[in-house]
């Protein structure tokens, strides 16, 4: 049975960081509380040396910001890390869900994706079907309907769109990181 994802706000309110805590609690847990709040101490104390992390707490984490405490996640724990969708520029969201369906069905893997629109969040799917998106999230979502997401810009508010070149493959194996930021 796998364990209940950590919700964002109980230990802080940074979701990138507990993206990344909950994609450990998921591919190498369960964590228990005091594992997971060491890690998120040494999260926030790797964001406190990028810029501060009252700053992070506040406006939230790009890009880069993730990718620099994946790479440090990926050096602690033992994780292979990809950025696969750096450089699309003519992806299509058909691609794209093929993609992550075929990289999360032949791996013991997870996805950390960020999205914009009707969520501006950091989140963790563990699985994709035909029509959702299946999260491990901290922010209580469980799943996002594929009618709902796009990878251009929303036309409706109720859209999410999904980021490819923020898009990070996660699973165990030797520590390595294939990262471009």
């Amino acid at each position: 049975m796998k364990p209940k994802p950590y919700q964002q706000g109980a230990l802080d309110g940074l979701c990138g960081v507990y993206t990344l805590i909950n994609t450990l609690h998921y591919l190498e847990g369960p964590l228990d509380d005091m594992e997971a709040e060491i890690l998120f101490d040494q999260l926030v104390s790797q964001l406190d040396r990028f810029e501060g992390a009252a700053r992070h707490a506040v406006e939230g984490m790009g890009v880069e910001t993730v990718a620099s405490l994946l790479q440090f996640v990926a050096s602690a724990y033992g994780l292979r890390i990809q950025r696969p969708f750096y450089h699309y520029k003519t992806l299509t969201l058909d691609d794209y869900w093929r993609s992550l369906q075929r990289f999360l069905a032949t791996t013991e893997g997870a996805v950390v994706l960020c999205l914009e629109g009707r969520y501006d969040h950091w989140t963790v799917v563990r699985a994709i079907t035909k029509h959702h998106l299946l999260l491990f999230d901290s922010d209580g979502c469980q799943r996002l309907a594929r009618q709902h997401c796009t990878i251009r810009a929303p036309r409706q508010r109720r859209h999410h769109r999904l980021l490819p070149n923020q898009t990070f493959l996660i699973q165990r194996g030797e520590a390595s990181v294939e990262v471009v930021t």
